[in-house]
């Protein structure tokens, strides 16, 4: 399945604010970092967590790996 090139764009960008706040954030922190509507954001996160790419522990999203090191 080809991937839509806005998304993989989305997926960066998220990936991108995550790796510059190791503590975390919530998916509405990350849409106002972006200046989107954090809505149109689940599918984002989704995709980069089944990818491995970020973890989540209770409402917040991580880097892969960074999590443990909050709890």
């Amino acid at each position: 399945m080809e991937r839509n090139p806005n998304e993989i764009v989305k997926e960066l960008d998220v990936l991108d604010i995550l790796s510059n706040r190791p503590c975390g954030m919530t998916l509405p922190e990350i849409g106002n970092e972006m200046g989107v509507n954090w809505r149109g954001l689940a599918a984002t996160v989704s995709a980069l967590m089944s990818e491995g790419s970020i973890e989540k522990l209770e409402n917040r999203y991580y880097p892969a790996g960074n999590k443990s090191d909050f709890i």
